[in-house]
């Protein structure tokens, strides 16, 4: 699955390399530019994307608050994604230096 990939959400991160890569997949990149390096408009886009995501689980994450069953297959659908979107998140806009990118986020 795509979303499960940390190479994917590295269109988060401003930075040739994302640290929130697993050590693997950076020694993979050596030599190679990411796609979002000095490229704002596809870090937007990706910030987009992922605000979409959540809108379209927000249901889901507020039964797991109250322990509510009807909405379970979407709670599994986004679970195993929430490992790698955490680190990608909350690393790619601490460190975001473009406002444009920073207004996106919001």
């Amino acid at each position: 699955m795509l979303l499960k990939n940390p190479l994917f959400w590295s269109l988060l991160h401003h930075a040739e390399k994302a640290q929130f890569l697993p050590m693997y997949a950076r020694k993979d990149l050596d030599g190679m530019e990411s796609l979002e390096h000095g490229q704002p408009n596809v870090r937007q886009t990706g910030w987009g994307l992922f605000m979409k995501l959540l809108d379209s689980h927000k249901g889901a994450l507020r039964c797991l608050e109250v322990k509510n069953d009807m909405s379970l297959s979407h709670v599994q659908s986004i679970t195993p994604i929430l490992p790698v979107l955490s680190s990608a998140v909350l690393r790619s806009a601490r460190v975001e230096p473009d406002i444009s990118v920073q207004g996106a986020m919001w």
